[in-house]
């Protein structure tokens, strides 16, 4: 798990102390290693840096300052597997000079290696040689076979050539800014922010769009104006022959179901996942929420594990919010835990605002993740580099209100009365008792867009503290088609708009702290048998996630497999901001005049009993003052 940066320009060219700033900038990415590789006129050239080992330290000089016309890779290395030298980047292969910028995790890279020719041998024990050699023999998709997560930069020399690669659900960041004859690209925004000449902007209709729905029109849309993510399952082609750097892009994946899936299938392919997100050179723990996902990831790695397994848990005194006595329950079923609880409270969250926002890159949309910013500090005390956690299961296996509420409607469409009132009985039992709630959450896809927008307006806060100027942006918005028609395709949506946004929490929350996040029920295979999965397969009986309460039964505490409530990385957004009203109010001072209405801010700020999307919107309208004052944001 690591940093990368990269700048391209054959015409004018670019100073290596940009490629320098960028390096210093996601230092926390990659503490253990870094490494400088130079492109021009046919050469390439290896330097090192400040923060380079010191046995490549002695072999390479220390990158210059100078221009370059040509290409520029910046690489910060996080030790994981092959903690050696050998495992420095960027890696080369002299004899074709190719070269490989590689932040990720390929867990299935023993296999791989042993399948490549006897004409390219393996020289190291990392994943990264398997990734630059499975190029060598199988071109750019060798992607197809990997089973990971990954963000890479691939020179290739011979056919003059750049290709960015994303993994499959972009659980790995990489974002680019491409200008005429230039482009940029790096696993954080900020570091390309630090590029002369790059400004910190944004437009007004898309921060109006943020405000309103809390996300772009589309899911990789980015809310910095000129800078682009590349797309999960996606390679960007870049041809080096000409100045205008012409890029194409090829989707090599988007997610299917597999055929004739059964829960068998499910259980074998989440073992075998999580079995290999265990391979590491560095001892693995893992998060655990004491909810179903991440307790089912502790039960099955804690079992790989012959020492002690360590956990760290978001604990509360609020009874409403804590799962902590669920986590302590899975220390009586797997008798090597070493469990840690960190408490996440108003005064932190004040005091680490910026610091938390400042790594997060772009607005936040709730105090929520701040939890998770506590367990990852938490774990890098403890001196922990690799965290497994249990994003991904929700999404896949119906365990959210609109997934209840498609299960009553896609009954219904079959004309299966009996069928549907059997199945809103049962979820209002073992589910929540806010079932009408869950129907009309799967209805609102149904209804007219035009309709969509009045709802959105009644039920949200965001729009209706928007200054004068901003609410003539409102039209221009999109209502965001997160939510789909069936189960299948809300599963699809479900993994392009919240779970990209999860994962993006994730992977800064963690890196912040030079931790490494992995995402077992992520794995494609596994993704690919839960989609397959039939309706009545994800929800029994009224019982969300069938597949892991079925895995999970009789080898866990019956009160954790088969508790209804469901509350995963949740704050007490309501008392924290009561706690921390002189806080807001600063802030409301302090916020752009042009953009919110003021008076109405502060008001909305002192009410009481607001619902949880309200608290929410209020977090996510603070993130951003904090944020356009952190990055000098220009609107534009």
């Amino acid at each position: 798990m690591c940093g990368i940066a990269g700048i391209v320009d054959f015409k004018k060219g670019f100073s290596t102390e940009d490629l320098k700033k960028m390096g210093q900038i996601l230092e926390q990415r990659g503490p253990d290693d870094e490494g400088y590789i130079i492109y021009e006129k046919g050469e390439i050239s290896q330097f090192s840096g400040l923060g380079s080992v010191e046995e490549y330290r002695k072999e390479h000089e220390f990158l210059p300052s100078k221009m370059v016309k040509g290409l520029g890779f910046m690489h910060r290395r996080l030790s994981i597997q092959d903690l050696s030298a050998a495992g420095h980047q960027p890696m080369i292969h002299e004899p074709s000079g190719t070269v490989l910028n590689f932040n990720g995790e390929v867990y299935n890279f023993l296999e791989l290696g042993a399948q490549l020719g006897k004409d390219n041998t393996i020289t190291s024990e990392s994943d990264t040689e398997v990734v630059l050699r499975s190029y060598l023999e199988r071109g750019a998709d060798n992607v197809n076979q990997f089973r990971g997560m990954w963000a890479y930069a691939l020179l290739d020399s011979t056919k003059n050539r750049l290709i960015l690669s994303r993994d499959r659900f972009g659980i790995k960041p990489l974002y680019y800014h491409y200008s005429g004859t230039k482009l940029i690209f790096a696993s954080e925004i900020k570091a390309i922010l630090a590029v002369a000449g790059i400004e910190a902007q944004a437009k007004r209709e898309d921060v109006v769009q943020f405000i309103s729905y809390g996300c772009m029109k589309e899911p990789h849309d980015i809310l910095f104006h000129g800078i682009k993510s590349v797309a999960p399952g996606q390679q960007l082609i870049i041809d080096l022959n000409e100045d205008s750097l012409p890029a194409k892009k090829v989707q090599y994946y988007t997610p299917e179901a597999k055929e004739n899936a059964t829960l068998a299938d499910y259980h074998e392919t989440f073992a075998e996942s999580v079995d290999l997100h265990m391979r590491a050179d560095v001892e693995v723990g893992s998060c655990l929420s004491g909810g179903l996902d991440s307790s089912a990831i502790v039960h099955a790695a804690s079992n790989l594990t012959s020492g002690s397994f360590h956990t760290i848990t978001a604990s509360y005194k609020d009874p409403e919010i804590d799962e902590s006595d669920f986590a302590r329950l899975l220390s009586n079923d797997c008798d090597n835990l070493n469990q840690h609880f960190t408490y996440p409270s108003a005064e932190g969250l004040m005091d680490e605002w910026d610091k938390m926002l400042y790594h997060q890159d772009v607005p936040i949309g709730s105090s929520s993740i701040y939890a998770q910013w506590n367990v990852m500090k938490h774990a890098h005390q403890l001196n922990m580099k690799v965290l497994l956690d249990g994003q991904g299961s929700d999404e896949v296996l119906g365990g959210y209100y609109n997934f209840a509420g498609l299960l009553v409607l896609e009954k219904l469409s079959k004309l299966r009365f009996s069928g549907s009132r059997k199945a809103f009985k049962a979820l209002k039992e073992n589910f929540t008792p806010a079932m009408s709630d869950a129907l009309k959450r799967a209805s609102y896809p149904l209804l007219p867009e035009t309709v969509q927008r009045v709802v959105r307006k009644k039920k949200r806060l965001g729009p209706n503290l928007l200054s004068d100027e901003m609410l003539g942006y409102v039209k221009s918005t999109k209502v965001p088609q997160r939510n789909g028609r069936n189960i299948t395709e809300h599963s699809k949506k479900s993994l392009m708009f919240g779970m990209y946004e999860l994962l993006r929490y994730e992977d800064r929350n963690s890196m912040a702290f030079s931790i490494e996040s992995r995402v077992p029920f992520l794995d494609h295979k596994l993704v690919e048998v839960g989609l397959g999965l039939s309706s009545d397969d994800l929800i029994k009986d009224g019982w969300t996630k069938w597949p892991i309460r079925q895995m999970l039964d009789g080898k866990l505490d019956d009160s954790l497999v088969w508790r209804k409530e469901k509350k995963g990385f949740l704050t007490p957004q309501q008392s924290w901001k009561d706690q921390l009203l002189p806080f807001m109010l600063r802030e409301v001072d302090r916020s752009r005049q042009d953009v919110f209405d003021n008076g109405l801010l502060e008001s909305w700020i002192k009410k009481e009993n607001l619902t949880n999307s309200q608290l929410s919107e209020l977090w996510r309208v603070f993130s951003i003052i904090r944020w356009m004052d952190l990055f000098k944001v220009e609107l534009i």
